[in-house]
Protein backbone atom coordinates (compact mmCIF):
# COMPACT_ATOMS: atom_id res chain seq x y z
CA UNK A 1 0.00 0.00 0.00
CA UNK A 2 2.88 2.36 0.71
CA UNK A 3 4.99 1.36 -2.29
CA UNK A 4 4.14 4.50 -4.28
CA UNK A 5 5.21 6.70 -1.36
CA UNK A 6 8.37 4.79 -0.44
CA UNK A 7 11.64 6.68 -0.86
CA UNK A 8 14.62 4.57 -1.87
CA UNK A 9 17.97 6.38 -1.93
CA UNK A 10 20.36 4.62 -4.27
CA UNK A 11 23.92 4.13 -3.02
CA UNK A 12 26.59 6.17 -4.75
CA UNK A 13 30.32 5.49 -4.76
CA UNK A 14 32.37 2.93 -2.86
CA UNK A 15 32.45 2.64 0.95
CA UNK A 16 36.18 1.91 0.73
CA UNK A 17 36.75 5.29 -0.90
CA UNK A 18 34.96 6.97 2.02
CA UNK A 19 37.18 5.10 4.49
CA UNK A 20 40.29 6.09 2.56
CA UNK A 21 39.16 9.73 2.62
CA UNK A 22 39.25 9.61 6.43
CA UNK A 23 42.93 8.70 6.46
CA UNK A 24 43.75 11.25 3.76
CA UNK A 25 41.93 14.01 5.64
CA UNK A 26 43.60 13.03 8.93
CA UNK A 27 47.07 13.23 7.42
CA UNK A 28 46.31 16.45 5.57
CA UNK A 29 44.85 18.19 8.64
CA UNK A 30 47.20 16.77 11.27
CA UNK A 31 48.70 20.21 12.03
CA UNK A 32 45.40 22.09 12.33
CA UNK A 33 44.40 23.37 15.80
CA UNK A 34 41.55 21.68 17.63
CA UNK A 35 38.33 23.75 17.24
CA UNK A 36 36.76 25.22 20.34
CA UNK A 37 33.32 23.82 19.47
CA UNK A 38 33.04 20.05 19.22
CA UNK A 39 30.30 20.35 16.57
CA UNK A 40 32.88 21.62 14.09
CA UNK A 41 34.64 18.25 14.17
CA UNK A 42 31.65 16.58 12.48
CA UNK A 43 30.83 19.00 9.70
CA UNK A 44 28.57 17.65 6.96
CA UNK A 45 27.93 19.72 3.86
CA UNK A 46 24.29 20.30 3.01
CA UNK A 47 24.68 18.86 -0.47
CA UNK A 48 25.81 15.53 1.01
CA UNK A 49 22.82 15.11 3.28
CA UNK A 50 20.27 12.73 1.81
CA UNK A 51 22.63 11.36 -0.85
CA UNK A 52 24.58 8.91 1.26
CA UNK A 53 22.41 8.63 4.37
CA UNK A 54 20.07 5.65 4.63
CA UNK A 55 17.60 5.31 7.53
CA UNK A 56 17.08 1.87 9.09
CA UNK A 57 14.48 1.49 11.90
CA UNK A 58 16.70 2.49 14.81
CA UNK A 59 18.29 5.45 13.02
CA UNK A 60 14.93 7.04 12.27
CA UNK A 61 13.65 6.43 15.80
CA UNK A 62 16.73 8.16 17.21
CA UNK A 63 16.02 11.13 14.96
CA UNK A 64 12.44 11.08 16.24
CA UNK A 65 13.62 11.11 19.85
CA UNK A 66 15.78 14.17 19.18
CA UNK A 67 12.62 16.15 18.34
CA UNK A 68 10.62 15.02 21.39
CA UNK A 69 10.55 16.02 25.04
CA UNK A 70 13.13 13.73 26.66
CA UNK A 71 12.88 14.76 30.32
CA UNK A 72 11.44 12.09 32.61
CA UNK A 73 11.09 13.50 36.11
CA UNK A 74 14.55 15.00 36.72
CA UNK A 75 16.37 12.75 34.24
CA UNK A 76 17.07 13.64 30.62
CA UNK A 77 16.96 10.58 28.35
CA UNK A 78 19.68 10.64 25.65
CA UNK A 79 18.22 10.05 22.19
CA UNK A 80 20.71 7.32 21.15
CA UNK A 81 19.78 5.27 24.24
CA UNK A 82 16.21 4.70 23.02
CA UNK A 83 17.05 1.38 21.21
CA UNK A 84 17.90 -0.16 24.59
CA UNK A 85 14.15 -0.44 25.28
CA UNK A 86 13.62 -3.67 23.26
CA UNK A 87 16.64 -5.22 24.99
CA UNK A 88 15.09 -4.47 28.38
CA UNK A 89 11.81 -6.06 27.30
CA UNK A 90 13.66 -9.11 25.96
CA UNK A 91 15.46 -9.37 29.31
CA UNK A 92 12.05 -9.78 30.96
CA UNK A 93 10.17 -11.66 28.23
CA UNK A 94 12.67 -14.47 27.61
CA UNK A 95 12.56 -15.86 31.19
CA UNK A 96 8.79 -15.35 31.23
CA UNK A 97 8.48 -17.34 28.00
CA UNK A 98 10.71 -20.19 29.17
CA UNK A 99 9.25 -20.53 32.68
CA UNK A 100 5.60 -19.53 32.21
CA UNK A 101 4.42 -19.57 28.58
CA UNK A 102 6.28 -22.68 27.36
CA UNK A 103 5.25 -24.97 30.29
CA UNK A 104 1.64 -23.79 30.04
CA UNK A 105 1.33 -24.34 26.29
CA UNK A 106 3.25 -27.63 26.56
CA UNK A 107 0.32 -29.09 28.51
CA UNK A 108 -2.00 -28.11 25.67
CA UNK A 109 0.09 -28.91 22.58
CA UNK A 110 2.33 -31.65 23.93
CA UNK A 111 5.33 -29.96 22.30
CA UNK A 112 8.39 -29.59 24.61
CA UNK A 113 8.90 -25.95 23.56
CA UNK A 114 5.19 -25.11 23.84
CA UNK A 115 4.83 -24.23 20.16
CA UNK A 116 6.89 -25.29 17.17
CA UNK A 117 9.92 -23.31 16.06
CA UNK A 118 8.20 -22.15 12.90
CA UNK A 119 5.13 -21.05 14.87
CA UNK A 120 7.40 -19.06 17.18
CA UNK A 121 9.04 -17.41 14.18
CA UNK A 122 5.62 -16.65 12.71
CA UNK A 123 4.46 -14.97 15.92
CA UNK A 124 7.61 -12.84 15.85
CA UNK A 125 6.98 -11.76 12.27
CA UNK A 126 3.39 -10.80 13.09
CA UNK A 127 4.61 -8.76 16.07
CA UNK A 128 7.18 -7.07 13.82
CA UNK A 129 4.41 -5.99 11.45
CA UNK A 130 2.37 -4.70 14.40
CA UNK A 131 5.35 -2.74 15.74
CA UNK A 132 5.79 -1.06 12.35
CA UNK A 133 2.10 -0.15 12.32
CA UNK A 134 2.39 1.34 15.81
CA UNK A 135 5.51 3.22 14.71
CA UNK A 136 3.53 4.71 11.84
CA UNK A 137 0.77 5.81 14.21
CA UNK A 138 3.29 7.42 16.57
CA UNK A 139 5.01 9.23 13.70
CA UNK A 140 1.63 10.50 12.46
CA UNK A 141 0.90 11.88 15.92
CA UNK A 142 4.37 13.45 16.13
CA UNK A 143 3.82 15.26 12.84
CA UNK A 144 0.34 16.42 13.88
CA UNK A 145 1.71 17.80 17.16
CA UNK A 146 4.41 19.68 15.25
CA UNK A 147 1.83 21.17 12.87
CA UNK A 148 -0.62 21.96 15.66
CA UNK A 149 2.00 23.93 17.63
CA UNK A 150 3.59 25.46 14.52
CA UNK A 151 6.92 23.74 15.31
CA UNK A 152 7.64 21.94 12.03
CA UNK A 153 10.98 23.70 11.53
CA UNK A 154 11.62 24.45 15.19
CA UNK A 155 14.72 23.16 16.98
CA UNK A 156 12.87 23.15 20.30
CA UNK A 157 11.50 19.79 21.53
CA UNK A 158 7.87 19.09 20.80
CA UNK A 159 5.35 18.93 23.66
CA UNK A 160 5.28 15.16 23.27
CA UNK A 161 7.12 12.71 25.51
CA UNK A 162 9.82 10.42 24.16
CA UNK A 163 8.02 7.59 25.97
CA UNK A 164 5.65 7.42 23.00
CA UNK A 165 8.44 5.55 21.22
CA UNK A 166 8.43 2.87 23.92
CA UNK A 167 5.22 1.32 22.51
CA UNK A 168 6.76 0.34 19.18
CA UNK A 169 10.02 -0.71 20.83
CA UNK A 170 8.24 -2.86 23.42
CA UNK A 171 6.40 -4.79 20.69
CA UNK A 172 9.61 -4.97 18.65
CA UNK A 173 11.41 -6.48 21.65
CA UNK A 174 8.76 -9.19 21.82
CA UNK A 175 9.11 -9.76 18.09
CA UNK A 176 12.86 -10.21 18.44
CA UNK A 177 12.37 -12.60 21.33
CA UNK A 178 10.09 -14.83 19.28
CA UNK A 179 11.86 -14.54 15.92
CA UNK A 180 15.56 -14.61 16.85
CA UNK A 181 15.22 -17.24 19.55
CA UNK A 182 12.95 -19.29 17.32
CA UNK A 183 15.40 -19.16 14.44
CA UNK A 184 18.33 -20.15 16.66
CA UNK A 185 16.41 -23.08 18.07
CA UNK A 186 15.30 -24.05 14.56
CA UNK A 187 18.87 -24.06 13.22
CA UNK A 188 20.20 -26.17 16.06
CA UNK A 189 17.25 -28.54 16.34
CA UNK A 190 16.13 -29.12 12.75
CA UNK A 191 18.96 -28.10 10.42
CA UNK A 192 21.48 -30.59 9.07
CA UNK A 193 24.77 -30.99 10.93
CA UNK A 194 26.77 -28.82 8.54
CA UNK A 195 24.17 -26.05 8.45
CA UNK A 196 23.74 -25.46 12.20
CA UNK A 197 26.66 -23.09 12.76
CA UNK A 198 26.30 -21.48 9.31
CA UNK A 199 22.64 -20.64 9.91
CA UNK A 200 23.26 -19.22 13.38
CA UNK A 201 26.19 -17.09 12.17
CA UNK A 202 24.11 -15.79 9.28
CA UNK A 203 21.32 -14.89 11.70
CA UNK A 204 23.66 -13.02 14.06
CA UNK A 205 25.28 -11.13 11.17
CA UNK A 206 21.87 -10.11 9.84
CA UNK A 207 20.71 -8.97 13.31
CA UNK A 208 23.86 -6.87 13.82
CA UNK A 209 23.40 -5.23 10.40
CA UNK A 210 19.71 -4.52 11.05
CA UNK A 211 20.23 -2.96 14.48
CA UNK A 212 23.34 -0.94 13.59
Amino acid sequence: MGKSLHRNNALNGSPFARILQIFVAAIKNRNLPTPEKAEELHEIHDNEVGQSEILETNTFSIQQSNTLYTNILSFKVPGPSVPVIPLLFMFVLIPAYEHIFAPFTQKITGIPTGITHLQRIGVGLVLSAISMAVAGIVETRRQSVAIQHNMVDSVEPLPMSVLWLSFQYAIFGGADMFTLAGLLEFFYAESSARMKSFGSHLLVANWIWFTS
